[in-house]
């Protein structure tokens, strides 16, 4: 298994109980989204782990641990603090983590009025995490054709050379204003049938889960597009797109390495709903060198840029087909801004950039963003477990935006010095001019 690593800037040791931040809460429920997870349960009031050592576990970098214990009161008693530490020790061992492997992590103590109750909780820990890009391409080659063929009724072959979509068309937009995460919920059960799509759109969401000033277009598209999208587990991308502006002039620049996996299926059914309205887009994708070893990886010659200009969903399919299958990454930072780049100078007529990037990954070639001379939008991808504030550094050196589940923020949003950026659970705060988590 690979030493388990965690890019964020705001990295604490786990071990380290005492600097945590933590959470009194009734009772844990783990989180949601394109992530894998590994429950490690543990006894109440011990450190032993009561489930088995798991076989062939691919896990190539941990987003966040979460540490999950009970209390009766809110004061933590030294007692508490040893069996913590000798919790941490246990799975370290059970993981084969190293002392100086070190990530993000929380603490939540689920509060009870007696013990008994607490002995029914859940104990131990939770680790978010992500497979090697290399198994993540393998999965996504298996699982991404069969979108293609649910688009077009029928399987695509190489011999395809033609896919109609009946045209899709929109039938309602309206305005909600705020409404609770339950409210949303109940009218995509409602809306989303017969044929009928939505999209929503919002300025963010609270902690107190409503969507603020929100709204949702309605959209009647083929059997085929319905199939595809109903199938999706995660539509967040949709919304994200929903709040940028796109048109005939816009390029769509896009990571298509492995640990992009999840993010594959809802971009492309994204695009066959465009395209069946007959709007069409630039579009770059990249793979971050066509399998170049990490060493022969130059800042601005890394290569694995595939171009196409199409409202043929087949054409936008095969180019993002051909970009997979010739690479899917390897080591973790991404050639986003040579894409960028490569991206204006093959379409000149470009008014505004779209950058679907991984949160988790840095770009390597940072010092390739002061070249570009347009704004960027960065739609932000695995964002559930935390923003990565090294994207908020660069959006505002660009001048840009940036846009995740909670919220889109602007350049302007970022240029006072005294203010606290939230998004979503988060606080982010300008020390002498780069953004840091509070």
């Amino acid at each position: 298994m690979k030493a388990l690593t965690f890019l964020f800037l705001w990295t604490t040791s786990l071990t380290l109980f005492a600097e945590q931040t933590i959470n009194f809460i009734e009772t844990y429920r783990p989180e949601r989204g394109a992530f894998k997870m590994l429950r490690v349960p543990m006894s109440f009031d011990n450190d032993s782990i009561t489930r088995p050592a798991p076989r062939g576990l691919d896990i190539d970098m941990v987003y966040r641990v979460d540490y999950v214990a009970s209390s009766t009161t809110k004061n933590i008693s030294s007692y508490q603090k040893n069996l913590n530490q000798s919790r941490w020790n246990k799975l370290r061992d059970f993981l084969n983590i190293e002392e100086s492997e070190v990530f993000d992590t929380r603490i939540y103590y689920q509060v009870t009025e007696h013990a008994e109750d607490a002995k029914q909780l859940f104990h131990g820990f939770v680790v978010y995490y992500q497979g090697s890009a290399e198994g993540l391409h393998v999965e996504s080659m298996s699982a991404y054709p069969s979108l293609i063929n649910k688009i077009a009724g029928f399987k695509v072959t190489p011999n395809t050379d033609r896919l109609v979509v009946p045209k899709s068309v929109q039938v309602d937009s309206v305005y909600l204003g705020d409404i609770h995460m339950k409210e949303k919920k109940a009218l995509d059960v409602q809306l989303v049938r017969n044929n009928h799509i939505i999209e929503w759109g919002y300025d963010s969401i609270g902690r107190d889960k409503k969507y603020y000033n929100s709204f949702y277009i309605l959209t009647k598209v083929s059997a085929g597009i319905f199939a595809a999208f109903t199938s999706l587990t995660d539509r967040t991308l949709f919304d994200m797109l929903r709040r940028n502006k796109v048109n005939a002039n816009t390029l769509i620049v896009t990571d298509l390495t492995g640990s992009m996996y999840p993010y594959y299926a809802q971009l492309l059914v994204w695009h066959a709903v465009k395209m069946s309205k007959g709007e069409r887009a630039n579009h770059v994708f990249f793979n971050d060198g066509d399998r170049k070893l990490d060493c022969d990886k130059v800042i601005g010659n890394t290569g694995g840029i595939y171009t196409t200009s199409s409202n043929d969903v087949l054409k936008v399919y095969r180019k993002m087909d051909v970009c997979m299958k010739s690479g899917f990454g390897g080591d973790c930072p991404e050639n986003n801004f040579e894409a960028v780049k490569f991206g204006l100078k093959k379409f000149t007529n470009t008014d505004n950039v779209i950058l679907i990037c991984d949160n988790w990954a840095v770009p390597r070639d940072t010092s390739l963003l002061s070249t570009i001379d347009q704004p960027i939008a960065f739609v932000m991808c695995g964002t559930t477990l935390g923003l990565n504030p090294s994207y908020l550094n660069l959006c505002k050196q660009n001048c840009g935006s940036i846009t995740t589940i909670e919220r889109s923020l602007s350049h302007f949003d970022m240029t006072k010095p005294k203010d606290v950026l939230k998004v979503g659970d988060e606080r982010f705060k300008l020390v002498k001019g780069v953004f840091v988590k509070e």
